[in-house]
C-alpha cells in the first residue's frame, strides 16, 4: 500500500512540474540567455526600469519592456526606450528569432549596431535613434540589413553613425521609413535606394554625403518626404525627381548643387514645401513651378538665379528668394518697398557683346568649327563669325548652322532685342530651350532643329508675334505642345516633329491661319485631330 501511495505522489509531483512548465511558457533558453546578456552588457542594474528582470521566465514574470507572442513561447517585442541603457548591444540579440520590434531609442549605447540584427527575419520595426551620449552608438549600418525583407521602419538618427549607406539596403522591399539623419554618414547615395518601392519617408539629411543625387530616386512613387539637405551633394538636380507626384516635402537645400531648376519639378502637384536654397543654382525660375498648386513654402534664397521673378510668387504663403541675381522690376509683394524677400535685383542690362561672350562660353566656343575673330574687340566692327549687325550696330542675326556648338543656350540671349534671325540647327546643343527667347519680339526665324534639346517647349515662345518659321524638330523635347503657340498668327512653317511630345494637339493651333507646313509627326501625341 505504501509503495502504491509513493508512486502516486511521484506522479502528482511530475504532473505539477509539467503544469508549471506550461504556465511559465518556457521561452527558449537561447532567447532568455540573449536577454540576460543584454542586461549585463548595458548596465541593467542601473536602468531606470528593470522590473522583474532575471527572475524566472521573461514572459510569465513580465520582464519590463518584454512582450511575447500569444503562445508565450517567443519574445516578439523588446522596448527599452529612454531607459538609461549604457554599454553595447550584444551580438546575441540576433538569437531573438521571432522579434518583430526592437526599440532602444534615447539611451547612451555605444559600440555600433551588431550585424547579427540582420538575422532577425521577422523584424518590422527597429528604433535606435537618439543614442548620441558617451560617444554615441557609432559604427556603420551593417550590410546584413539587406536581409530584413519585412522591415518597415529603421530609425537611427542622431546616433553618430559613420561610413556609407550599404547598397544592400535596396533589398529591404517593405521599408516604409528610412531615417538616418544627423549622423556622420558619407560617400555617394546608392542608386539602389530607388528600388525601395514601398518607401514613404527618406530622411538622410544633416550628414556628409557627396557626389550626385541618383536619378533612380525618381522611381520612389510613394515618397512623401525627400530630405537630403545639409549634406555636400553636388551636380544637378535630376529631372526624374519630377516623377514624385505624391511628394509633400522637397528638401535639397544647403548642399553644393549646380545647374538649373528642372522644369519637370512643376509636376510635383502635392508639394507643400519646396526648398533648394543655399546651393549654386543658376538660370531662371521655371515657369512650370506655377503648377505647384499645393505650395505653401518656397525657399530659393542664396543661389545664383537670374531673370525675372514671376508674379505667382505672391500667391505663396511663405517664401524667400533673397541673395540671387534677379532682374528688376520685382513683383510688388517682395520688393524693397514691401518685405525685400526677392532683393536684390539689378536693372543693369548686359551689353550685347557680354551676351555673345556668354553664348561662346556656354557652347564650347573654342571648339567650334569656325570662330574667327570671336572675343576680339567689337562683334560688329571685328566681324565675329556668324554674327550680323544692323546699321545701328545692333546684333540682328546669329547664324551657326553645323558649327559644332556643344552645350546649352544661355537665357541671356533674350536680351538681344533686335535679333531677327536665329539659326543654330545641326549642332550638339542640349538642355532646355530658354523661355527668355520669348522676349525677342523682333525674331522672324527660329531654327533650332537637329540638336539634342530636352525638356518642355516654353509657352513664352507664343509671344513671338512676328515669327515666320518655328523649327524645333529632331530634338528630344518632351511634354505637351503649348496652346500659346496658337498666337503665332504670322507663322508659315510649324516644325515640331521627331521629338518626344505627348498629349493632344491643342485646338488653339487652328488659329495659325498663315501656316503652309504643319509637321508634328513622329512624336507620342494622342487624342483626336
Amino acid at each position: 500500500q505504501k509503495m502504491k501511495l509513493g508512486g502516486i505522489f511521484r506522479l502528482l509531483a511530475y504532473a505539477e512540474l509539467l503544469f508549471v512548465g506550461i504556465v511559465l511558457g518556457d521561452v527558449p533558453s537561447l532567447e532568455r540567455d540573449a536577454l540576460v546578456t543584454l542586461y549585463n552588457s548595458t548596465n541593467g542594474p542601473d536602468w531606470t526600469y528593470n522590473d522583474n528582470w532575471l527572475n524566472g521566465d521573461p514572459c510569465s514574470e513580465n520582464w519590463y519592456g518584454v512582450e511575447c507572442d500569444s503562445e508565450v513561447q517567443h519574445i516578439e517585442i523588446l522596448s527599452l526606450g529612454s531607459n538609461q541603457l549604457t554599454g553595447t548591444i550584444p551580438s546575441e540579440i540576433g538569437q531573438l528569432s521571432a522579434l518583430s520590434e526592437l526599440s532602444m531609442p534615447g539611451n547612451a549605447l555605444n559600440g555600433g549596431i551588431p550585424s547579427e540584427i540582420g538575422q532577425l527575419s521577422e523584424l518590422l520595426y527597429l528604433y535606435l535613434n537618439g543614442n548620441y551620449q558617451n560617444g554615441g552608438l557609432g559604427g556603420t549600418i551593417p550590410s546584413e540589413f539587406g536581409q530584413l525583407s519585412k522591415l518597415i521602419e529603421f530609425d537611427c538618427y542622431n546616433c553618430k553613425l559613420v561610413g556609407t549607406i550599404p547598397t544592400e539596403l535596396g533589398q529591404m522591399v517593405s521599408l516604409y521609413e528610412l531615417q538616418v539623419d544627423s549622423n556622420l554618414l558619407s560617400g555617394q547615395l546608392p542608386s539602389e535606394l530607388g528600388l525601395l518601392s514601398a518607401l514613404n519617408y527618406l530622411k538622410i539629411h544633416n550628414n556628409e554625403f557627396t557626389g550626385k543625387i541618383a536619378s533612380e530616386l525618381g522611381q520612389l512613387s510613394k515618397l512623401l518626404e525627400l530630405k537630403l539637405m545639409f549634406n555636400q551633394l553636388s551636380g544637378t538636380i535630376p529631372s526624374e525627381l519630377g516623377n514624385l507626384t505624391s511628394l509633400d516635402i522637397f528638401g535639397l537645400h544647403s548642399n553644393r548643387l549646380t545647374g538649373t531648376i528642372p522644369s519637370e519639378l512643376g509636376h510635383l502637384s502635392a508639394v507643400t514645401s519646396f526648398a533648394v536654397h543655399t546651393n549654386q543654382l543658376t538660370g531662371t525660375i521655371p515657369l512650370e513651378l506655377d503648377q505647384l498648386s499645393a505650395l505653401e513654402q518656397l525657399y530659393l534664397q542664396t543661389n545664383e538665379l537670374s531673370g525675372q521673378v514671376p508674379d505667382w510668387i505672391c500667391n505663396v504663403s511663405i517664401y524667400d528668394l533673397t541673395d540671387n541675381l534677379f532682374s528688376c522690376p520685382l513683383p510688388s509683394c517682395c520688393s524693397a518697398a514691401e518685405n525685400g524677400l526677392c532683393e536684390p535685383c539689378s536693372s543693369t542690362t548686359l551689353s550685347e557683346r557680354d551676351v555673345l561672350v556668354i553664348l561662346y562660353e556656354s557652347t564650347d566656343g573654342p571648339n567650334w568649327k569656325k570662330n574667327e575673330n570671336w572675343l576680339n574687340g567689337d562683334p560688329c566692327s571685328e566681324g565675329w563669325y556668324g554674327v550680323s549687325c544692323n546699321r545701328g550696330e545692333r546684333v540682328y542675326k546669329l547664324g551657326f548652322f553645323d558649327n559644332q556648338l556643344n552645350g546649352s543656350l544661355p537665357s541671356e540671349l533674350g536680351q538681344l532685342s533686335d535679333l531677327y534671325w536665329i539659326q543654330m540647327d545641326s549642332n550638339l546643343l542640349s538642355g532646355t530651350i530658354p523661355s527668355e527667347l520669348g522676349q525677342l519680339s523682333s525674331t522672324v526665324y527660329l531654327k533650332l532643329h537637329h540638336n539634342e534639346f530636352t525638356g518642355t517647349i516654353a509657352s513664352e515662345l507664343g509671344q513671338l508675334s512676328k515669327l515666320l518659321e518655328l523649327k524645333l524638330m529632331f530634338n528630344q523635347l518632351s511634354g505637351t505642345i503649348p496652346s500659346e503657340l496658337g498666337n503665332l498668327t504670322s507663322l508659315d512653317i510649324f516644325g515640331l516633329h521627331s521629338n518626344r511630345l505627348t498629349g493632344t494637339i491643342p485646338s488653339e493651333l487652328g488659329h495659325l491661319s498663315a501656316v503652309t507646313s504643319f509637321a508634328v509627326h513622329t512624336n507620342q501625341l494622342t487624342g483626336t485631330i
